[in-house]
């Protein structure tokens, strides 16, 4: 008998998974703002800021594969989503550059793990005969969240404080996490891996998928972290 795509299982990693980019999103558009505000900081400071978070990113994503496969991808995914929910108080308390800087770092590398960690999951949660549908919709999720994200987030930033912001974030992130808690999956046995090697992390086959993904991704980002900047001089 087939099974349905649209069980409870998947449509609670849906919602976590929308929630996770939803909170991140939010803050995505106005964190120039309060690096300005706060900090009195150019635009090249601002850059350095945003940047630490995508490169903390970059730097766990290989490793983020290797230990989902390692070990129970969901009780990993709950702790990298957990982690990435409680970061946010620190932006509550960050009173300097410096520290604003590790606490960017370190939700960084909450982010890799979480979003390596969803997409790993969906596979185990969506029917093996809806698995390219599921991913499909699995994927629409983030897209939803790019959508409001912004907008929401600077509809809050013109009406209320940054603190209600970062507050807002850390609200949808926990919801994200309880959604995570009631997912049922299928447990995969751990992978038994051969020593170290190079192509554990870095698939020559893919490079140039990398490279094509990379020229986009640097357009994009620019766009996007400056982009409310810009709007805000236009008035």
């Amino acid at each position: 008998m087939e099974e349905k795509l649209f069980n409870k299982n998947y449509l609670c990693l849906c919602a976590a998974n929308f929630l996770f980019f939803f909170s991140f999103y939010l803050l995505l558009p106005v964190l120039p703002f309060f690096i300005m505000e706060n900090f009195q900081a150019g635009n090249a400071v601002i850059g350095t800021v945003i940047s630490c978070y995508t490169l903390a990113t970059l730097v766990v994503r290989p490793f983020s594969g290797y230990m989902m496969d390692t070990f129970k991808r969901k009780p990993l995914y709950v702790l990298a989503l957990s982690i990435f929910t409680a970061v946010f108080v620190g932006y509550l308390f960050a009173a300097t550059i410096t520290l604003l800087i590790i606490i960017r770092i370190v939700h960084g590398f909450a982010f890799g793990l979480t979003s390596v960690g969803g997409n790993t999951l969906v596979i185990d949660v969506v029917p093996s005969e809806h698995r390219g549908e599921g991913i499909g919709y699995y994927g629409v999720a983030n897209n939803i969240a790019m959508a409001v994200g912004p907008m929401t987030g600077l509809f809050v930033y013109e009406h209320f404080s940054f603190n209600a912001i970062f507050l807002g974030c850390m609200a949808c992130s926990l919801l994200a996490v309880f959604f995570a808690t009631q997912i049922k999956h299928r447990v995969r046995p751990p992978v038994k891996r051969p020593p170290i090697s190079l192509d554990r992390f870095i698939l020559l086959k893919g490079l140039l998928a990398g490279v094509s993904f990379t020229l986009l991704a640097f357009a994009y980002g620019q766009i996007s972290n400056y982009i409310a900047l810009y709007a805000k001089e236009m008035g």
